[in-house]
């Protein structure tokens, strides 16, 4: 197993487009890991961001059922920027879904199929 370097922490981010950001579920994410997919799909805004997604404790099962209520009431007042972090979340929910899938059709390609 590599060491992980401090420089390396975002790591797990990494741009290269076989390296996939996705490599545990989103729905297990921690508030840090937010954090720093924050700082890769939304920088232009992060500080705003980060700021608000870290005063409301806001975790990978939370950030897949952000809306813009919700994220107005997080502080979040101007459209535009709840528009961003909605496509990004979009974004990120579809493909987690089709990582889900991926996973259903290899589970299920070799066995018996479950109702």
């Amino acid at each position: 197993m590599a060491q992980v370097r401090p420089s390396d922490q975002y790591g797990i981010y990494h741009t290269s487009p076989s390296f996939s950001c996705l490599t545990k579920p989103v729905v297990l994410w921690t508030q840090q890991d937010v954090c720093k997919w924050l700082k890769k799909h939304c920088p232009h805004n992060y500080l705003t961001y980060v700021e608000a997604f870290s005063h409301h404790a806001i975790t990978g099962r939370a950030l897949l059922r952000l809306n813009a209520e919700k994220l107005q009431r997080m502080g979040i007042t101007h459209e535009s920027q709840r528009q961003e972090v909605l496509q990004q979340v979009l974004q990120l929910q579809v493909r987690e879904e089709v990582r889900n899938l991926q996973l259903l059709s290899q589970g299920t390609g070799k066995g018996k199929h479950r109702n």
